[in-house]
């Protein structure tokens, strides 16, 4: 592979303390790559760099609140190597449960998991803040807490995932407000110091409109606060909230999504790994199959629609019926999350207020609506639950060009612009051939999705959404939304370890960058707006991992006959045979 065009690392940075490999982020991610590669390599040494002062990013202690529920159940959320045992049935819901308990099982499994004298908690630099990364003569140079300290290695894991940095609103006037503003990420801390006094009755506005925000103000609501849930006009609408409960035999609604058979009604560009071709070709391409396919999605959207009660008596004075999604819940433009909890609707129909307006500008006493009057909320705290930034501070501009990172479209040269376009014009006709339903007058009843050139940042350019086409000896881990994130993290894990061990074929670049563009136009297709950053694969879980592991002819994660293979949940357990299969394949 061709090196990247990088600066040349100065004199401190070159003299770090040498690895094999390191790690930026001790998320989920940074956990299951380092546990991966030292399963593989047990005597190398292996630095895991945290800026913050615990383990599992958004599973950490520091960011862990009451109300915030896990998304996926037990039995699917866990490694496969040690499953989660220790949550009392008392504290479930379908198999869902609180995040703190997530957070107890991580700390346990860093515990638990030692290679050569030193477990894999022991490998974590807390409080290691990433300033910089270069490359210099076939060496990563990590530079950190302003050049304190230094670390360098042949190899590097970009673990820093996707929920690290903030994503701040404008709010215009916000100096004026004379009350607390505070993200998302803080709210933890924030309902901690709410705990120490509440006697004092508080007016909490809630910005957002994804499943982040519905807990925060479930939460408020809950601790007897004045809530009022803001969810822009102008933006991709409210989070449709499915139902948790099973059916057709299954625990909970996500171990019936997390089997192949569903997944082969996604429209899923990944869906040739899975096999099944010819019912994916009937599906896709027939109108007998997209007729089926457009049924039992509605069917799902209507059930999710039942279970709220949208035009319920007891919501319509605080505007409960605004929280209807404003597309159909195949897209997922608006987002998507589970309702864990028995009493969340009846909580935000009757103690939430629900505004769906933009924000004109803050003053003093709180916010104004940009509505025809102007309308006031008053608020002494707003919490910002609008989701984060897709930065990337400690690569230069040049660098973030080469690896395929989201950059603004004025950074790309001409030349490179016309290319990527050329490319996408190209694998658009292979996209809408093979799913014809992202053509058609139901794609268009949603809200339309914008072309290449009105994006303002190029989306995310990785094969395999991991990959720069420019240095396979960097690999992204994380970069990417779908719906189980713990499963993402262990299969990704040993791609990564395949790429770098050379166990993974590599195509020429330019076979790279057409796999690239078309992944590219199906998720702006698939997933309109949520689909513009090309990393969007929230319904996709299944194929999208049984394509990383076919690629690489790994095959223990398949049931082992038919039936189970297609109607068998994607369980954690189902990964154990991975490693032991990659070993006897490559070693």
């Amino acid at each position: 592979m061709a090196q990247s065009p990088i600066a040349h690392a100065d004199d401190e940075v070159a003299a770090g303390q040498q690895c094999d490999l390191i790690i930026i982020g001790a998320g989920i991610y940074g956990i299951q790559a380092a546990r991966t590669y030292l399963e593989l390599h047990p005597t190398a040494k292996v630095n895991i760099l945290e800026a913050s002062s615990s383990i599992g990013g958004v599973w950490s202690h520091e960011r862990i609140y009451d109300a915030f529920w896990t998304q996926t159940p037990l039995g699917i959320l866990g490694f496969s190597d040690q499953p989660m045992h220790d949550v009392p049935k008392e504290e479930c819901y379908y198999g869902f449960f609180k995040a703190k308990h997530v957070s107890t099982y991580l700390k346990r499994y860093c515990e638990d998991h030692v290679y050569d004298g030193s477990s894999l908690g022991s490998r974590v630099q807390m409080q290691t803040k990433v300033g910089s990364v270069k490359k210099d003569e076939g060496e990563w140079h990590v530079q950190c807490n302003d050049g304190e300290i230094s670390f360098r290695s042949r190899h590097l894991f970009d673990a820093s995932g996707l929920t690290s940095t903030p994503n701040w609103p404008s709010l215009p006037s916000q100096s004026e407000f004379r009350g607390m503003i505070i993200h998302h990420k803080e709210f933890a801390s924030f309902e901690r110091r709410l705990a120490a006094s509440p006697e004092k009755k508080r007016s909490i506005a809630v910005l957002g409109g994804a499943k982040s925000a519905a807990d925060v103000a479930y939460s408020c609501a809950k601790a007897g606060m004045d809530v009022t849930w803001i969810i822009r006009r102008s933006g991709s609408g409210p989070a449709a909230l499915v139902s948790a409960k099973g059916k057709a035999g299954y625990a909970n609604s996500n171990e019936l999504s997390y089997t192949r058979m569903t997944s082969l009604f996604l429209a899923s560009i990944f869906s040739p790994a899975m096999g099944y071709h010819w019912l994916s070709h009937w599906l896709n391409r027939s109108m007998a199959g997209r007729w089926l396919v457009k049924k039992l999605w509605q069917q799902t959207q209507d059930e999710a629609v039942e279970e709220a009660d949208y035009d319920r008596e007891d919501g319509k004075a605080n505007g409960f019926a605004n929280l209807r999604p404003d597309t159909d819940l195949f897209w997922q433009n608006d987002s998507t999350g589970v309702n864990q909890r028995k009493d969340f609707f009846d909580v935000i129909a009757q103690k939430v207020k629900v505004v769906r307006e933009d924000i004109s500008h803050l003053d003093s006493t709180g916010l104004v609506l940009h509505d025809t009057d102007r309308s006031h909320v008053d608020a002494d705290i707003i919490v910002c639950a609008t989701g984060w930034k897709l930065d990337h501070p400690y690569y230069s501009e040049e660098s973030a060009v080469a690896f395929g990172l989201p950059v603004r479209n004025h950074l790309l040269d001409p030349s490179t612009k016309t290319r990527w376009l050329k490319l996408e014009q190209d694998a658009e006709a292979d996209v809408l051939r093979r799913f014809p339903i992202l053509d058609s007058e139901w794609a268009y009843r949603q809200s339309a999705y914008p072309r290449y050139t009105e994006t303002v940042e190029t989306p995310f350019r990785l094969w395999k959404s991991m990959v720069p086409p420019s240095d396979s000896s960097l690999v992204f881990l994380g970069k990417l939304m779908l719906g189980n994130h713990f499963r993402d993290a262990e299969v990704q894990a040993l791609f990564a370890c395949a790429v770098l061990d050379g166990n993974a074929r590599l195509p020429v670049k330019p076979e790279m960058e057409q796999d690239i563009a078309r992944t590219t136009v199906w998720c702006r297709r698939r997933y309109l707006r949520k689909g513009l950053s090309g990393n969007w694969f929230y319904w996709d879980t299944i194929p999208y991992h049984d394509s990383l592991l076919a690629h690489i002819g790994l095959s223990a994660h398949r049931g082992k006959s038919w039936m189970q293979d297609l109607f068998r949940p994607g369980f954690s357990e189902d990964l154990q045979g991975l490693l032991p299969e990659y070993r006897g394949k490559y070693y």
